[in-house]
């Protein structure tokens, strides 16, 4: 099995500095997954999240919780997402994300619904997964055409170490809402894995992290190194070839995904079959 590296550049900001909107920094143009030209609209402030992930390119969480808001009013976001669509032209998906966690915000299935009355491109909602034991948040992503959550840890040792989430979600209601969710949403499901080194990298606690992400059927599952600011941590991406070597237990569905790889001096190598490293 060949997993395939793929090394993402920085986004992009259309936004012009004196543009008014309240989520026109989150309105970006990206090369995403599989290269894809998308349009980022972030649904809540930075950073509000239920967790506090090292790996996390945002920086540390400013405010944890998982009480869900209406941080951005939808009409407002549909409005700039129509003018930005008419100013810079057609692009393949759109994505809601961060910079904290999307389906904080309150409104995400009449936002979803909005952007689908306005354009016929995809909806993605990149999720960090540390909600989707709420009834609410199946629900209102149910519409979306694919979702995409982060899993980094096989128990609860772990789990609490890496993800730092609030003490409403333990791990077995993470676990239980994923697999929850699952088995009712339809679309395109992607697991994202970050390995840190030292935390979740060990290879036992890989393969049992691998094997339960394949009883959840992803279409795709996205084994990603970060690399930290100024939190002390290293990744699995100083070494490329033992990353590339843990990311085949996840099977033919994994990519490996190196990011800000290009300025940490790690480059992409060819990938590599685990029998080779023996």
């Amino acid at each position: 099995m060949n997993p395939k590296t793929i090394i993402f550049p920085q986004a992009s900001s259309i936004a012009g500095e004196n543009d008014d909107s309240c989520i026109a920094k989150g309105l970006v143009w990206n090369t995403g997954f599989d290269r894809k030209h998308c349009l980022e609209i972030h649904a809540v402030p930075d950073k509000v999240c239920p967790g506090n992930c090292p790996y996390c390119p945002y920086g540390p969480t400013s405010r944890a919780t998982i009480n869900r808001e209406c941080f951005f009013l939808t009409e407002k976001i549909i409005h700039d997402l129509e003018r930005r669509l008419c100013r810079n032209g057609p692009v393949q998906n759109i994505v809601i994300c961060g910079p904290g966690e999307a389906t904080l915000h309150s409104d995400l299935r009449a936002i979803i619904s909005g952007i689908k009355k306005t354009t016929a491109v995809p909806v993605t909602v990149a999720s960090c997964g540390g909600l989707l034991w709420m009834k609410g948040v199946q629900q209102d992503l149910q519409n979306a055409d694919s979702v995409s959550a982060n899993i980094d840890a096989a128990d609860k040792n772990v789990f609490h170490a890496i993800n730092q989430y609030q003490v409403q979600i333990p791990y077995l209601r993470f676990v239980n809402g994923l697999f929850e969710f699952r088995s009712r949403f339809r679309g395109e499901f992607t697991v994202n894995v970050s390995l840190v080194d030292g935390i979740n990298s060990h290879e036992s606690h890989v393969a049992a992290l691998a094997a339960m992400v394949k009883n959840l059927a992803p279409k795709q599952i996205m084994v990603r190194t970060f690399v930290p600011a100024d939190r002390g941590l290293k990744t699995v991406s100083a070494d490329i070839v033992r990353l590339q070597y843990l990311a085949s237990y996840f099977g033919p569905k994994v990519r490996v995904v190196n990011h800000g790889a290009a300025e940490n001096g790690v480059r992409q190598t060819k990938s590599v079959r685990k029998e080779n490293l023996c």
